[in-house]
Order: structure tokens, then sequence, then C-alpha cells
């Protein structure tokens, strides 16, 4: 933590010395991508992308360069632009029961109004990320359309608590939620204060022992094959689903790794909170992609609806 308390130094110095970044993405449409795509494995169990809005974030907040301490200062004087990122949940089903991961951005998080009451964030998200966010997106609009109905949702799992994630957690008041240790109350960019009144998350003991090349997890919907895993790196308690039919998996990564490729190249998010740990957790995902058939499906990767589709029409 004592990096991080001084790169917010520069970080402001920065800001004082050279103002805020500046960008033309708002003008600039997102690219034409699937509402969602969804496969159904041979025994049964169903997964559902579904895309709740859009994220824009900075080139150095897409990928890490060294060194650790100029990751904000060169953030907040970028210019640089990636272009925009679908935000993507997923809903898992099985045999009538479903657990959703990420809850996806409330629409409130374009307003200037979005976490008065937390100064810090608010600076970071509004001028250094933007979001589309529509109503008519949000998971909880969403779902029911799905045919998911909110009687079978049994568990939300919150991979981690920045804003893009947990915004509507609201709007499933009696449902379980999960997160791994190290992500509540607080990590490096959480969004704490825009929660519930009283929430609390159950914390993730990881007691089930390995599946695929983690050492560690907890199974989900009372079975082996849907388990929640730990990704940590990101932020210190990042958690996914690794789910098991036959000799396929599919693995929720969350912002573990942002695409397939960043993945295979070893390289991390910019904003990572531990790097080092990141890259240890995408070498722990390139080895899931190597040594198994598994379907990467991350938080904010266009080509995850193309591989839902193609591997529904494999196991049809």
């Amino acid at each position: 933590m004592g990096e991080w308390a001084t790169a917010r130094r520069l970080l402001l110095a920065a800001v004082l010395a050279f103002g805020c970044g500046t960008t033309d993405l708002a003008r600039v449409e997102p690219p034409s991508l699937p509402r969602e795509a969804e496969t159904t494995t041979p025994s049964g169990i169903r997964i559902v992308a579904v895309r709740t809005g859009w994220v824009g974030i900075k080139e150095p907040h897409w990928r890490y360069e060294p060194p650790a301490l100029l990751v904000l200062p060169r953030l907040v004087l970028s210019r640089r632009w990636h272009p925009w990122l679908p935000n993507i949940s997923y809903a898992i089903a099985r045999d009538g029961r479903s657990l959703l991961v990420d809850t996806g951005a409330d629409p409130a998080i374009e307003s200037d109004d979005y976490m008065r009451c937390d100064p810090a964030n608010r600076f970071f998200y509004r001028h250094e990320m933007r979001f589309r966010a529509d109503p008519e997106d949000t998971i909880d609009r969403r779902l029911p359309e799905l045919g998911v109905r909110a009687a079978t949702l049994e568990t939300i799992v919150i991979t981690h608590f920045h804003g893009d994630h947990p915004g509507r957690l609201a709007a499933f008041p009696p449902t379980r939620v999960v997160t791994g240790p190290g992500n509540w109350p607080e990590h490096v960019g959480s969004v704490p204060r825009t929660m519930p009144p009283g929430f609390a998350p159950e914390i993730a003991t990881f007691p089930d022992g390995p599946f695929g090349v983690f050492e560690r997890s907890q199974r989900l919907l009372d079975g082996d094959d849907v388990r929640l895993v730990p990704l940590p790196g990101h932020t210190p308690g990042h958690v996914g689903v690794l789910v098991r039919d036959g000799a396929r998996y599919w693995l929720v990564a969350g912002d573990a790794t942002f695409t397939e490729e960043e993945a295979r190249s070893g390289h991390v998010c910019g904003l990572s909170q531990d790097v080092e740990l990141a890259g240890r957790t995408q070498d722990r995902i390139r080895r899931q992609l190597d040594e198994y058939d598994t379907v990467l499906l991350p938080a904010h990767d266009p080509a995850v609806f193309r591989r839902l589709r193609t591997t529904a029409q494999e196991d049809s």
C-alpha cells in the first residue's frame, strides 16, 4: 500500500500541474455487439453472457507498464483512450437454480452526483473512465427477458467492487452475495458507499479442494461442476467462476484478464493493485487454457459472444 499512497500523491500533483485528461471517446459510438449470447452444456448447464453497458478506459489502464509509481500519473496525463469495451455479467443455471456473476454498472454512474460522498473515487470515475449504462440494459431488466427468474437466483458472485461490477446489487435484496477475502469492506477503487444499507457479503473460504488448475475452490449451486475460484491481483480478493462439463471448462474471469490475447501474452491490467500477483494469476489462467479445453469469459472481452455461440454449435 506504500507504493499506492505515493502514487496517489504523484497523481494529485499531476492533476494540479496539467489538468484532467481530455477525450473524444464520448462522441464515439460503441461497436455493434450482441446484447447476449449463451450456451447449454451437454449435461444441461446454461451459461449466458449479458451485455449490460459499455466501459471506456485509457490505454495505461488497459495494460500495465512499469514502474508502478508512474501508473496513475501516466494515466491522468494520457490522452489515448482504448476503444469502448462491453460490460458483461454472466448467469449460470442448472436444475432450476441459478447464480449471477457481477451485476454491472448502475446507470447513475454516468451522473455528476454518483459517489458524491466519496470525492476521490468520484473524481477518478468521472475523469479517467467513461460509461454507457442504459436503464433498459441493466441486469435486473435483462434476466427476465432471458428466462432467468428471480425465484431461481440463489447466489450473486461479485468478482470485485470496482463500480462497473456491483452496481445493481440493490435490485436483488434477498439474494446471497459472495466475494473473495480481501475485497470487502474495501480495496483500491472499490465503491462501498454505493452499496445498499447494511450490505455485508459472504467471504469465500475455498474449502473444496482442487478444480482445474486451481488448488482451492468453493462449490456453488450445490454441485461439483460449478465452483468459485481465486483470481487475485487486480484486487486482493478478486474471484471468478469455473464451470466443468465433461472435458470442457468455462472460466468466468471478471477483470483478472481483459481478453484471451492478454492472458496468453502475460500482460496485466494497468490498474492491478498487486502487479506481481496479477501476473501469477495470468499465468494460472494461461495454464488453464493450455492444459484443459477451456472457454475464457472475461467481463470486458467482445469475443465472448462469439466464443459462447461457437461452443453452443459444437455441443448441439
